[in-house]
């Protein structure tokens, strides 16, 4: 049985080998180290935007007429929305049970017939909920949408009636507000993903890394040496193995946070250092996992 010194020594002899095995396989580094950064920093700019934009959304316009024409305009004006035009409502709703587009708005048939008429018979919007995120955003952004267009509405028909200009425009006074946003936090990708899918990304590529580095010794035929360098010790041996790559795997973390809490600029809920001693602790679960 090693003393603890001897077993610190056989778990550094461990780790210096595991470390001239990687310069020795740089296929290995590419694919359990740089790979997953590669794809880090694609979710990264995938998600960096923090909003929904151009969303395929169908539209099905049964009116034709100059008011529907106008309402499609200002739909098409939406950031998050880029309008896909369909001739009918049974196409439009194949496309979304496909996948093709996210939702579609059917306008109904002699919809400024009763739009002037006052009746006020609604467009519909269908929306994929399976694709909640997605489907949330659309949905805030075309019912902010329908109600521009009913106090539009409104105000036309006040200036029509007895309270006449000066009443539009105490109407209008009271509605108007200016609003300028980069982009909505709660319904930011970024901040929503990015702080579950990057870690977990992280984590699944930590223990592909520690799980081909055992498994590289057994198909190698390069057991027994293994073991001769750990003197024997089993624990030393899978510790000194498995250290390189949970010390590569601290670095990420940490480059995640800085990125994530620094670059990102979202608040961390509590101290980072924290942070990092429970995304140091996720890494030690998924090393215990590859054994």
């Amino acid at each position: 049985m090693l003393s603890p010194i001897g077993w610190l020594n056989a778990a550094a002899a461990v780790s210096a080998r595991e470390i001239r095995r990687l310069l020795r396989t740089p296929q290995e580094i590419i694919f359990c180290g740089f790979l997953p950064l590669f794809w880090v920093m694609v979710v990264w700019l995938l998600l960096g935007n923090g909003i929904v934009t151009q969303v395929p959304i169908g539209i099905v316009d049964n009116d034709h007429s100059q008011i529907s024409r106008d309402v499609i305009t200002k739909i098409e004006a939406t950031r998050s929305v880029g309008l896909v035009p369909f001739v009918s409502h049974s196409e439009a709703d194949q496309a979304l049970r496909n996948g093709t587009i996210y939702g579609f708005v059917e306008i109904p048939f002699e919809y400024a017939r009763d739009v002037t008429k006052g009746t006020g018979v609604p467009m519909v919007l269908y929306l994929d909920e399976n694709r909640y995120a997605v489907a949330g955003t659309i949905q805030a952004d075309l019912t902010n949408v329908a109600t521009a267009i009913s106090q539009e509405r409104m105000i036309k028909t006040s200036m029509l009636t007895a309270s006449g200009v000066k009443g539009a425009e105490r109407l209008v006074t009271g509605l108007h507000s200016d609003f300028y946003a980069l982009g909505n936090m709660q319904f930011s990708f970024l901040a929503f993903l990015g702080s579950n899918l990057l870690p977990g990304v992280i984590m699944l590529a930590a223990i592909l890394s520690f799980v081909t580095s055992i498994v590289r010794e057994n198909y190698q035929f390069r057991i027994n040496d293994w073991f001769d360098t750990a003197q024997g010790s089993v624990t030393a041996a899978l510790f000194g193995k498995l250290l390189p790559h949970f010390f590569f795997y601290c670095l990420v973390v940490a480059a995640y946070i800085a990125l994530f809490a620094g670059f990102g600029g979202f608040a961390p809920a509590g101290s980072l250092f924290i942070w990092f001693i429970c995304g140091a602790a996720c890494l030690i679960v998924m090393a215990c996992s590859a054994f």
